[in-house]
């Protein structure tokens, strides 16, 4: 096998090991200490370890509502229905709302499961918004804000402007707030993610 398909069976096989077996004993050597299929875990564990870490740090208020625990599996398992598929990071978590929505309980009618899903989608829009295009250092007043050309918006049944407000400003517990309708505008101002309510 040449190099470079040796280098594309590699990160196929890091990626997902299952059902290659007996091509990953015919390729790795096993040794005194450990099989061919646990010299590979070493870098499988390794490659999702560092993937997670970055979705922590893309969804850091929903890491603190799920628990390091929850979030771990559910990162875990998004990674391996979507795998990165962009060369930027900044990509990594583009459809972890839709795959937490899609693995909702069948019975779920909102409640915990919904502000879940939706605080997601408020957390990604944040990054979006970010690093999408935008009037910098315009002085635009609230009621100019929902045409700018950097403003995404999002229906939500929770009040997610406040609480994600009470996250960046507490270390305490946070507490799912009450359902309440509201529609929130994301917008960069100054390279500063804002959000509006209205």
């Amino acid at each position: 096998m040449k190099l470079v398909g040796m280098q594309e069976w590699l990160v196929g096989a890091v990626i997902d090991p299952s059902g290659k077996g007996e091509e990953i004993r015919r390729t790795i050597r096993s040794g005194e200490s450990f099989t061919a299929e646990q010299r590979l875990e070493v870098y499988t564990r390794s490659f999702y370890g560092r993937l997670i870490k970055c979705l922590q740090s893309e969804y850091p208020v929903l890491r603190r509502v799920m628990g390091d625990v929850l979030f771990e599996q559910f990162a875990g398992a998004y990674f391996r229905v979507y795998p990165p598929q962009s060369y930027t990071l900044n990509m990594l978590g583009e459809q972890f709302p839709q795959f937490l929505y899609e693995s909702r309980p069948e019975e779920s009618h909102g409640g915990w499961e919904q502000f879940l899903v939706e605080l997601a989608h408020l957390e990604r829009l944040c990054i979006e918004v970010y690093h999408g295009p935008g009037a910098e250092f315009t002085e635009a007043r609230e009621d100019e804000v929902l045409e700018s050309v950097s403003t995404r918006t999002m229906l939500s049944h929770f009040p997610l402007r406040e609480f994600m407000t009470q996250a960046r400003d507490s270390d305490g517990d946070l507490e799912v707030p009450e359902p309440r309708m509201c529609r929130i505008a994301v917008f960069r101002r100054n390279y500063k993610v804002h959000m509006l309510e209205f």
